[in-house]
Order: C-alpha cells, then sequence, then structure tokens
C-alpha cells in the first residue's frame, strides 16, 4: 500500500504523474457545473480497482444518494454489504444509518465519527464529503477553516485520500484562500457562457503539491453512465 497512487480518469493527462494516498482534494464548483458527478465518478473508480469508498452526506439524504448512484449507473448495495462502501450521514436529523453525526455545529463530533468509519474500512479508502457548503453554515467563517485544517491532519494516512466538495464564493476571498491551503490538490468546475446562451462546462487545476500540471482550462462534457469526460485534446485541435 505504501506510495500507492491515485488513477483518475478526469485528470489524466493534466497531471505529470498520479498523486498518492495520504493526500486531500479539493473540488470547488459553480451550481450545476458536476462537482457530484466527479465525485460519484472518483469513488466509483476506486470500487472498480478493489478499494473502498466512504461517502459524507450533508447536502441530501443517503437514500437518495443511493438512488441517484444507480442512475449514475452503479449499484452500491453489494459493496455496502461486504463493508467495501459506507456512508455517513450528516443530513438526517433521525438517521437510521450505522454512522451518523447528530450536531453538526460540534468539529469534534464530526471528525471523531469520521475517524471511527475509517477504522472500520478496508484501505485503501476514497473518502468524499458532499459538501463543505452544507457544514460551513454551522461555523464562523475563522472556526470552518480550523475544523477543515483539523480533519485533513487526522484523515492524513496511508491508504486515504479525502476529497471535500465546496460551492464557489461560499466564504470571502480570506477564507477561500486559507481554505485552500489546506488540500494538496485544489480543482475548479465552472460554467462559462458561449454563443448563444448556452453555458459550457470547464475544468482547471488551480494548485497540486508534489508534480507539476497543466493550469489551462479544459471544457468537458458529462455524460450518461460515464460522468465527466474532459477533452484533453482541445489546445491541439
Amino acid at each position: 500500500m505504501k506510495n500507492q497512487k491515485i488513477s483518475f480518469a478526469p485528470l489524466a493527462g493534466t497531471l505529470s504523474e498520479d498523486l498518492p494516498f495520504g493526500t486531500s482534494w479539493l473540488v470547488r464548483g459553480d451550481q450545476g457545473a458536476g462537482k457530484t458527478t466527479f465525485a460519484f465518478q472518483f469513488l466509483v473508480q476506486g470500487l472498480r480497482k478493489g478499494e473502498s469508498a466512504l461517502l459524507v452526506a450533508a447536502d441530501e439524504p443517503v437514500n437518495r444518494i443511493r438512488k441517484n448512484l444507480v442512475n449514475f449507473g452503479f449499484g452500491a448495495s453489494a459493496y455496502e454489504r461486504s463493508k467495501r462502501f459506507m456512508f455517513i450521514d450528516a443530513f438526517s436529523i433521525d438517521s437510521k444509518e450505522e454512522y451518523s453525526v447528530a450536531d453538526l455545529s460540534d468539529p469534534e463530533e464530526l471528525i471523531y465519527i469520521l475517524s471511527q468509519a475509517v477504522s472500520k474500512i478496508e484501505k485503501p479508502v476514497r473518502i468524499v464529503i458532499d459538501s463543505l457548503s452544507s457544514l460551513a453554515i454551522n461555523y464562523s467563517p475563522q472556526d470552518f477553516v480550523s475544523m477543515i485544517y483539523a480533519k485533513n491532519r487526522r484523515m492524513r494516512a496511508e491508504g486515504i485520500v479525502l476529497m471535500d466538495l465546496y460551492l464557489a464564493h461560499t466564504l470571502e476571498s480570506k477564507e477561500r484562500y486559507s481554505l485552500t491551503n489546506a488540500y494538496d490538490l485544489s480543482v475548479d468546475l465552472y460554467l462559462s457562457e458561449e454563443k448563444g446562451g448556452v453555458p459550457k462546462k470547464y475544468l482547471r487545476l488551480q494548485k497540486v503539491r508534489g508534480c507539476s500540471y497543466d493550469p489551462r482550462p479544459f471544457p468537458f462534457t458529462i455524460e450518461s453512465k460515464q460522468g465527466i469526460m474532459v477533452n484533453k485534446a482541445y489546445y491541439r485541435e
């Protein structure tokens, strides 16, 4: 497991090499830009490679996410039964899930439940929090950033990669900079208006520790049952 690398199709070709486990990733994006699809693709690709997956659901009920995964073309039930795919319910008031967070304003509870779930799941594991924006409303900006640093330090270990989703412009510029600094990789998914008012989706790496990367924006589409398909040949056309 030592020095094991993370392969992820949407970033292939934009990084000089795959990042290792033991890193944390921030996915920042506009509403409707494809952040959750990006995360589903990240988890599913890992599961199909024999890795484990853990999803912290803060934006919507876990059962709705299960249905969304089926619509994505992936049934999670067999992986859940084998304990290779787990959920932490950080949305429901009276959760029936094995792991849930009752008080989102308590950073120690969130980090404790996350640590407990991670200790029970087979490594390597890909973790997604969807999303930080729903957690942020429970904190002052400074306390929120402090919680993120504490969480990321706790999760920095061999066999673990953490991906946090974040709605763009949730924080002011000062806190946004501090937040980004807590991660090894930061990628933006955003919409840009094209002729006729039809929005076009773009992916752009903003920061990567440990390797070189292509900082140019790349257009992408979202394909049914496949996810995000990045046009890597865009600058060669």
